[in-house]
């Protein structure tokens, strides 16, 4: 899983995001799978993009959280780094493993900078 801070608007009215890759995005395989009561079975693979909503930017923290919406039913709030150039998504099939469909992330997650404060400049 790769993940990288970036911008989700252009400058002056920066708002920094947190973009999550995951194995296997624009391979057609890997991507991470889940089982749940051993029969059910999903594989999720792409990019989701959350925005850093805590603490403000320029700030030193030892914790951020990153919040992950959708604009729509199944369709992520953010797809793009500074709302231009190619869209990313978030895939996933069906149990079966049939064709992927566009899905998103809803909630929160918190990074923790193990030791160390970090400043998340905007």
């Amino acid at each position: 899983m790769g993940t990288h801070l970036i911008y989700l608007h252009h400058l002056p009215n920066t708002t920094t995001g947190l973009k999550v890759t995951l194995p296997g995005y624009g391979t057609g395989s890997g991507g991470v799978t889940f089982t749940c009561a051993g029969f059910s079975r999903k594989t999720v693979t792409g990019s989701v993009i959350g925005h850093i909503s805590n603490p403000e930017c320029n700030t030193y923290r030892p914790v951020h959280t990153a919040d992950f919406a959708e604009a729509s039913t199944g369709v992520q709030k953010f797809m793009q780094i500074t709302t231009t150039g190619d869209k990313t998504d978030l895939i996933s099939n069906n149990d079966a493993g049939g064709a992927y469909t566009t899905s998103a992330q809803i909630g929160s997650g918190v990074i923790t900078w193990e030791g160390t404060e970090v400043n998340i400049t905007c």
